[in-house]
């Protein structure tokens, strides 16, 4: 079996990529290449575009932050991603189609930026001897392969993870820019793309911070002979990567007041020690759902690693791929870099840094791409060296090496596809993805606390509220888990022991927006006058609007509700008056409805009262990273 890109130094230095000529033929085979791609991926997910949200109400449908384009102010944290939500709300509101429409969109962009990357890659350079007359065929496997893979949903059919797919997209079109860029007239106007790319997939998500690296890897790798004309020729493209990582320093550092509430650097209960002996498994996970994608869950939530037996054996195998990486550098250059793309990217959510979720499919998006990428090319050439020992007609080898491979590799990408319409189907509804979650993952706390919102939003208060107490069971210190068991409490008459429920969240968790807002509201309009505290509702409400921008109609219509309590009916009437203005601006109409209702009363200088049978909601709890 021969290695990829081993070549004696000599010949090496002098080799330069060679131009990739335009002829009807390559244009043929792009066009075919195209529309097996597009016709896959939209075969594949076009069962999903009915899949309600999941994980996303708080992110999508119920953040003030993207019912506006401009200004940005309040998305600066990832606001390309935060960016292309707002455009998606003002053209369809929450109308979950066009969000749906709008990922799968990116993620065949990324897979057609895939296969350029791979083609190019393959077909003209170092590596065009060894793969050139197969470059096209061998593109379009991995590309497929990706497009169409099952650990790929958790990136495109879970809404919100668009963050992931967007930066992959811009991740992929930094690097394909970069190679456009070497056998083109105009290399600077390539080089202007590559920095302009990276710039945006730095401002969707942190993990584009190994861009830049990968670039350079690739440069001295597949271009560059020397790293003297790399910086000699090129410092111009590397200082414009290096300054996007500037301005990624830049949003981090103003947003460094909100990393721990989001979960990053600084988590309850795990320190980077224990992270980083994690993560090991977690890798290896990855890398078995890479190549079995079966058992694939939407929330692990995984446990820190404390045993020898749970850390030792993933440990060697990662040390050793990363030895391999290493060693690779010197005698197989080619197979560094898919080495070098899998751990860098996976680096900035798979090291020493804590995230409060140890493990996502999600963070797989890109590093998949040179697993799958490595198993192509080594089957390649695997079953390329065997036939050359068991088939002795040497012209008729590539005939019979293209007839097996492609029909492996077509059966093994048919059977992916249908893995994803099966993975989709548990996209469904609410109810199903966190059963599947439950099932799978049954000591996960979140999982129980979001099955019972789901259930509850069906009109099925009895099953949450068992899910809910299971949720405590696990984990008794969730404020989550006591808030949505208040909300059930006060949905089924039970006030009092709702009041108990969104006091012991907020002794948790005194910054919990939604239960100080829930409290709030019981307090000023409860139908019990023993029950109800109009001063205290005042102080809990005014919080509840200070942690949401003033930008929460619904949380500004409990401030006024308790004004009225306390007996303030002019700032009652000046605050519902701003809380209806949101409420229409945000097209919630039934919101709407409901606070033109309490505002005669208010004039008339009479509190709300909420009767018994008040429709409290839940809360589905979403991951940012």
């Amino acid at each position: 079996m021969q290695p990829l890109n081993r070549q004696p130094a000599k010949i090496r230095q002098v080799i330069r990529p060679e131009t990739l000529r335009e002829t009807p033929q390559s244009r043929w085979s792009a066009v075919i290449a195209v529309g097996i791609l597009v016709a896959s991926g939209m075969l594949a997910y076009a069962d999903s575009f009915s899949a309600p949200f999941v994980f996303d109400t708080l992110s999508i449908t119920q953040n003030p932050a993207i019912y506006t384009l401009w200004p940005l102010t309040s998305n600066i944290w990832r606001p390309v991603g935060w960016w292309s939500f707002a455009i998606n709300y003002a053209i369809g509101g929450t109308n979950v189609w066009g969000y749906h429409a709008t990922n799968l969109a990116i993620h065949l962009a990324a897979a057609l930026t895939l296969f350029g990357i791979v083609l190019r890659s393959l077909s003209h350079g170092r590596l065009v001897a060894r793969f050139g007359p197969a470059g096209w065929g061998l593109a379009l496997v991995v590309a497929l392969l990706w497009l169409v893979h099952p650990l790929q949903t958790q990136s495109v059919t879970y809404i919100f993870q668009r963050f992931e797919s967007l930066m992959g997209l811009f991740f992929l079109l930094t690097l394909y820019s970069f190679i456009r860029a070497q056998d083109s007239s105009r290399s600077t106007a390539w080089y202007v793309s590559a920095v302009a790319c990276c710039l945006l997939a730095v401002m969707t998500k942190e993990v584009a911070v190994a861009a830049p690296l990968l670039v350079l890897w690739y440069d001295r790798t597949f271009v560059a002979a020397s790293w003297r004309e790399i910086f000699h020729r090129r410092w111009a493209l590397y200082a414009g990567l290096g300054g996007t990582l500037v301005v990624l320093a830049a949003i981090i550092r103003s947003q460094a007041d909100k990393l721990p509430t989001a979960g990053l650097l600084v988590v309850k209960g795990v320190t980077p020690l224990q992270y980083a002996v994690s993560q090991p498994g977690v890798i290896a996970h990855y890398l078995r759902l890479s190549l079995w994608p079966a058992g694939l869950c939407l929330d692990y939530a995984w446990p820190v690693a404390d045993t020898a037996a749970k850390i030792v054996p993933p440990l060697v195998l990662i040390a050793a791929l990363l030895a391999l990486t290493v060693w690779s550098i010197f005698r197989w250059p080619a197979w560094s870099f898919l080495g070098a793309w899998f751990f860098l990217i996976l680096a900035p959510t798979s090291s020493i840094v804590p995230i409060v979720d140890l493990a996502f499919e999600h963070r797989m998006y890109l590093p998949l791409a040179a697993v799958l990428t490595g198993v192509v090319i080594g089957g390649y050439l695997f079953s390329g060296w065997l036939l050359a020992r068991r088939w002795p007609v040497a012209g008729r080898r590539p005939f019979v090496l293209a007839l097996i491979g492609y029909g492996l590799m077509g059966a093994i990408s048919m059977t992916m596809g249908c893995l994803t319409v099966r993975r989709n189907l548990d996209y469904r509804s609410a109810i199903t993805i966190w059963s599947d979650s439950v099932r799978k993952s049954p000591k996960n706390a979140r999982a129980y606390v979001n099955l019972g919102v789901a259930l509850a939003e069906q009109g099925q208060v009895d099953e949450a509220a068992v899910h809910y107490r299971k949720a405590l069971e696990i984990r008794p210190d969730y404020a989550d888990a006591y808030y949505n068991l208040g909300v059930n409490l006060d949905k089924r008459g039970q006030v009092d022991e709702a009041i108990a429920h969104y006091r012991k969240a907020l002794e948790l968790r005194p910054d919990f927006a939604t239960a100080q807002n829930n409290l709030a509201w019981v307090l000023a309009t409860c139908s019990d006058a023993s029950l109800r505290n109009g001063a205290k509702a005042v102080e809990l409400a005014e919080q509840a609007v200070q942690l949401s921008n003033s930008q929460d109609p619904e949380f500004l219509d409990t401030l006024a509700a308790a004004y009225a309590e306390a007996g303030l009916f002019s700032m009652a009437m000046q605050t519902a008056r701003r809380a209806l203005d949101l409420a229409v601006q945000q097209n919630k109409q039934v919101l709407t409805e409901s606070i033109k209702a309490k505002i005669p009363l208010y004039d008339a200088r009479k509190p709300f009262r909420e009767p018994p049978d008040r429709d409290g909601k839940g809360q589905d709890l979403h991951p940012h990273r």
